[in-house]
This record gives C-alpha cells, sequence and structure tokens, in this order.
C-alpha cells in the first residue's frame, strides 16, 4: 500500500512540478527523532500555497520542528510567539523560492 501512495505522490508531483515546489512534511522531528512520518511530501502550487516550518525552542535550544504546506495568506508566516505559561518560543517561517526550502 506505501508504494501505491509512493507512485501516486510522484505522479501527482510530477503534473504540478512547474507550477509548484515540493515541501517537506513532518508531523513531529525533534533533535533525537527524525522526521516522522518518514518520506512524507505535500506540494506548494505557485501563489496559492508555500511551504511552513514551524521551529519550537525551549529554553534557548531547538526542541521540535514541524514542517509542511499552508495557503499563501497565511497569517503565521514570519510570525513568532512566547508562551509564557511553559517558556516555550514558537517561530514560523514559510517559503516558496525552491524544493525543499524548509530544510536547513
Amino acid at each position: 500500500m506505501a508504494h501505491i501512495w509512493l507512485l501516486a505522490s510522484c505522479i501527482f508531483l510530477c503534473f504540478v512540478a512547474g507550477d509548484a515546489v515540493v515541501c517537506r512534511q513532518c508531523a513531529t522531528m525533534r533533535p533525537w527523532i527524525p522526521c516522522m512520518p518518514l518520506g512524507r511530501r505535500c506540494a506548494a502550487i505557485k501563489n496559492k500555497m508555500t511551504c511552513i516550518i514551524l521551529k519550537v525552542y525551549k529554553g534557548f535550544q531547538l526542541w521540535q520542528k514541524v514542517m509542511g504546506c499552508t495557503n499563501v495568506d497565511d497569517d503565521r508566516c514570519d510570525q513568532w510567539n512566547f508562551d509564557k505559561r511553559t517558556g516555550k518560543l514558537y517561530t514560523f517561517s514559510c517559503c516558496s523560492d525552491k524544493d525543499y526550502c524548509t530544510q536547513q
């Protein structure tokens, strides 16, 4: 079943490749845990979607990343929020200049 999903994703990305950027999609990624689920991607269609990455800092250390696709007009892009209760800093960044632009 996983092979069928991978094939379907590749075919979809081939059709929209000229009008989209490929973004890595992670439900959770921590310094000690790889991007989960493995190998997941989404296509950000130009002028409609963009890649987004949420970075969560605990203290001064990167604690978690969440990556995916969002609407171009998502008001979280380039925003941050500090939660005083938990002491966590949440930063959001968006990009659409190249494939996998959220991977740093």
